[in-house]
C-alpha cells in the first residue's frame, strides 16, 4: 500500500533504479534496479558512438560519396541506441531468468530438506553467492529479500515488487501463484518445481532454436553484406561507372531508392532468423 518511491540512478550499473530502500538500523541505502530499464555507461555510449560512426561514414561513401549525407545521417544513432537499449534488456532478462531458475533450485533443496519458505530463500543466498559474484542481479535480489526478511518484511510482497520490475513473465507467474499457495496453504515445493520445468523446457526449446537457426543467422550475414562488397568493389575497379550515380539527381534517387531497398531487406531477414519462445 505504500507509494512507489522517486526513481535514483545505479551507481555503476546498467539499470535504472527505483530510490533505494534504507538498510534498518544502518541508515545505509541500497538501490532496487528496474530491470525494464537499461541505463547506458560511458562505454555504452562509446561503443554506440564508434559502431554507428563507422556504419554511417560507410553508407555514404558506398552509396553517396558525400559529407553531406554523412552529416545527414548523423541523426540516426538515437534510432541505432534504441535497438542497442533493446538488445541490452533483453540479453540481461534472458540471464536473469537463468540465474532466478538457478535460484529456485536451491529454495526447492531447502523446502525438501524441512526449511520454511523464508528460510529457504535466505539460504538460497548463500549458496548462489558461492556460484556468482557479488554484483550479479540475481545474487543482489535474494540478498535484498533477506535483509527485508529479517526486519518481517512479507516474502510474497518481495517476490511480487521483484517480479514486476524483473520484466519477465515467468518470474511474475511464479510470483503470483507462490502468493496464492502461500495464503491458501498450497504445496510451495510443488510449485517451485513445477516452474523449474517449465522454464527447463523452455530453455531446452529456445537453445534447440538457436541451434537449427545458426546456420541460417550466419547466411543471412553474409547476404546482407554481399551488396555492399558489390558496390564496394565496381567504386574501386571502375569508379567512372558510379560517377552518374553520384553526382546527378536521378543517379541519388536511384541509390537512395537502393538504399531503402538494402536496409528493409536487412531488417526483415532480422526478424526472420529471430525467434524467440
Amino acid at each position: 500500500g505504500r507509494a512507489p518511491a522517486p526513481r535514483k540512478a545505479c551507481a555503476g550499473g546498467g539499470a535504472t533504479c527505483t530510490n533505494s530502500e534504507a538498510s534498518r538500523g544502518s541508515g545505509k541505502e541500497e538501490p532496487v534496479p528496474d530491470y525494464r530499464v537499461y541505463r547506458m555507461t560511458a562505454g555504452d555510449w562509446i561503443r554506440c558512438l564508434l559502431t554507428y560512426t563507422l556504419f554511417d561514414g560507410m553508407i555514404s561513401l558506398l552509396f553517396y560519396r558525400s559529407w553531406i549525407a554523412f552529416a545527414a545521417g548523423l541523426p540516426g544513432i538515437w534510432l541505432y541506441r534504441r535497438m542497442y537499449l533493446r538488445e541490452k534488456i533483453r540479453l540481461r532478462g534472458k540471464r536473469l531468468e537463468e540465474t532466478f531458475m538457478t535460484a529456485l533450485q536451491s529454495v526447492s533443496s531447502s523446502l525438501t530438506a524441512g526449511y520454511s519458505a523464508e528460510n529457504a530463500f535466505a539460504e538460497a543466498c548463500k549458496e548462489l553467492e558461492k556460484l556468482y559474484y557479488a554484483e550479479e542481479p540475481v545474487c543482489r535480489e535474494l540478498h535484498r529479500i533477506k535483509r527485508m526478511l529479517s526486519v518481517n518484511e512479507n516474502l510474497e510482497a518481495l517476490l511480487a515488487d521483484w517480479a514486476a520490475r524483473s520484466g519477465s513473465a515467468d518470474i511474475r507467474n511464479f510470483a503470483a501463484v507462490f502468493s496464492a499457495a502461500k495464503r491458501t496453504g498450497g504445496d510451495l515445493n510443488a510449485i517451485i518445481r513445477n516452474t523449474i520445468s517449465i522454464m527447463t523446457q523452455k530453455r531446452e526449446a529456445q537453445q534447440e532454436i538457436e541451434v537449427s537457426l545458426a546456420s541460417r543467422k550466419m547466411e543471412q550475414k553474409v547476404m546482407s553484406g554481399i551488396p555492399l562488397f558489390i558496390l564496394a568493389y565496381v567504386g574501386l575497379t571502375s569508379p567512372e561507372f558510379l560517377e552518374g550515380m553520384y553526382y546527378t539527381p536521378v543517379g541519388i534517387l536511384v541509390m537512395t531508392a537502393a538504399l531503402l531497398l538494402y536496409g528493409g531487406a536487412f531488417l526483415l531477414g532480422r526478424y526472420f532468423v529471430r525467434i524467440e519462445v
